[in-house]
């Protein structure tokens, strides 16, 4: 089993954390102009960690099912993608989508993936994290982290 550790903004106007936590959010879009993680870092069964921008991780769930795509730029396939979720990764609406769209046309590498049993953590954890990355592939948390989630079981 693999952690993936994703790092999730709170100013973009809609709390995605509270969504996924909520079970409003059951599937997520990672978007990447090069293959960055998680493009064809994560697989169905992986631990997935969520964790607030220069905060602490505040919960835990399942990837469920992922799915890959490697488009062209200038090509519509990734609207008609989040035409096709825009409800389960949590937008307002259609008209949401298309602007998502509008802002991220540009990216090349679409990661899809499915979100199941996302639990918040009684006590936010917090962990040392230098680097700018929005996406850990194979995290590897501490010994007193793993015990932490064997608990929350």
């Amino acid at each position: 089993m693999s952690y993936q550790l994703g790092i999730y903004r709170k100013d973009r106007g809609r709390d995605y954390i509270g969504l996924m936590i909520n079970g409003k959010k059951t599937v997520d879009i990672k978007l990447s102009t090069r293959r960055l993680p998680p493009f064809h870092k994560m697989k169905a069964g992986d631990t997935f960690l969520i964790k607030e921008s220069s905060g602490p991780i505040v919960g835990v769930g399942k990837i469920e099912w992922v799915e890959y795509y490697e488009i062209e730029v200038g090509k519509e396939d990734l609207l008609e993608i989040l035409l096709d979720i825009w409800e389960q990764v949590g937008l307002e609406s259609e008209d949401h989508a298309v602007r998502m769209f509008q802002k991220t046309r540009h990216n090349r590498y679409i990661t899809v993936f499915g979100l199941e049993k996302v639990v918040k953590l009684p006590n936010p954890v917090w962990i040392e994290k230098r680097d700018r990355r929005s996406w850990i592939s194979d995290y590897k948390p501490s010994l007193d982290f793993n015990l932490l989630l064997k608990n929350e079981k």
